[in-house]
């Protein structure tokens, strides 16, 4: 990768700023194409092909200079029990069925500086009616958790923090937080940066370190849950999405395998892609067993919850400003009516707190004395904040 060491690339920088919100416009526009394109009858590897496509030519028309951009996540499109990363080939995969529950997750990158995004909809032929039952429990509990874990993200507050909420707002709609994902912090070509959050946490397995947010950070939430147990397993479905590991090396035996890892090399120095998006997709599955057996690469296998559960995901890239905590990526909210209510006052209290933020600067200064705050909006009011 050709880094340029003179560059700080943190969020000070003007330059920076913009080429995240950059990648922000794209892959909310893949997240809104996906939404609307998908139809009952629609094959998942083509639309996921789509979202692909769509990406690629929205960075296209930005930054027309710049080498640096492309995918960053390829689109995976999972389906009711499915947790994720499915993002099937040609001729693999399955139908979207009338009442489907689908994640959608893709990501966009401009000089390695990624903006993510995960949207829970349901496919449908009346997206005027309201999706009730399990279904609507389920995108709620991911909804508002994700709403409230994006509001803790601010200086003196914790990792566990958002680790508690998360957890409290699950048993609320009676769901269960997905065991295994993570929110990473993001950094330039990193999807995995140095801090991590651990959604819920393994009592059996050694935790990870708490921290404090950082002004000038960036995360990606990741907010997954479950109206089963929220313990997902490795289906039967092909692996197609991978990210190069750039610390392995290894001498590969197959003249496939070599073929197809100097592509790989080439076109994905970085972030994750999918066999999908490689030239010969049948030498592709060919040589990316080797590849992957001598860890050059690392899987993003297909998951799943048990058989009839239902899985909802929101993910969104969080810019920590000097003046404000900055949700650059999302798709409005799904037409749901859950039957049950969000009546904890510790939870509606973090829901309401603005994204607004006084600088480590202001702090410094003598404080003004100001009129009385206006009442914040409700926590029902939350679904209205994109």
């Amino acid at each position: 990768m050709d880094v340029e060491d003179d560059r700080t690339w943190d969020l000070s920088e003007n330059d920076t700023v913009e080429k995240y919100k950059a990648a922000a416009a794209v892959t909310n526009d893949g997240l809104a194409f996906i939404v609307q394109s998908a139809k009952p009858g629609l094959n998942i590897w083509e639309l996921c092909r789509a979202g692909d496509d769509r990406i690629v030519e929205g960075c296209k028309k930005l930054y027309t200079k710049l080498d640096k951009k492309g995918i960053a996540f390829p689109t995976c499109i999972s389906v009711n029990n499915c947790a994720g990363h499915n993002s099937p080939l040609e001729g693999e995969g399955g139908v979207l069925q009338e009442g489907d529950v689908v994640k959608v997750d893709l990501g966009t990158q401009f000089d390695g500086l990624i903006a993510v995004g995960a949207h829970t909809f349901v496919c449908t032929t009346t997206p005027e009616q309201p999706i009730t039952g399990r279904a609507a429990d389920v995108i709620c509990a991911a909804y508002y958790a994700g709403e409230a874990a994006l509001r803790l993200c601010r200086p003196e507050h914790k990792a566990s923090e958002v680790v508690a909420i998360i957890e409290e707002i699950a048993k609320v709609f009676e769901c269960n937080v997905v065991q295994g994902v993570l929110s990473h912090q993001l950094s330039r070509f990193q999807l995995e940066g140095e801090k991590f959050i651990v959604n819920k946490p393994n009592p059996e397995e050694a935790q990870p370190e708490d921290f404090e947010f950082e002004q000038g950070e960036v995360y990606a939430l990741d907010i997954a849950m479950s109206t089963g147990e929220g313990k997902v397993h490795q289906g039967d479905d092909r692996t197609t999405v991978f990210k190069r590991d750039p610390d392995q090396t290894y001498s590969l035996r197959l003249n496939a395998s070599r073929q197809l890892f100097a592509e790989i090399k080439k076109k994905f120095p970085f972030g994750a892609f999918s066999l999908r998006s490689l030239e010969d997709q049948a030498k592709a599955r060919l040589g990316i067993g080797e590849i992957q057996k001598h860890e050059l690469v690392q899987p993003f296998p297909v998951l799943y919850e048990a058989q009839g559960e239902l899985v909802a995901q929101f993910k969104f890239t969080v810019l920590i400003l000097a003046g404000s905590i900055q949700k650059i990526t999302a798709h409005p909210p799904p037409f749901v009516q859950s039957s049950h209510e969000i009546t904890d006052y510790k939870i509606n209290q973090v829901l309401k707190l603005g994204l607004k933020r006084k600088s480590n600067s202001a702090k410094k200064r003598k404080p003004k004395k100001k009129k009385k705050a206006a009442a914040a909006t409700s926590a029902e009011g939350a679904m209205d904040t994109e």
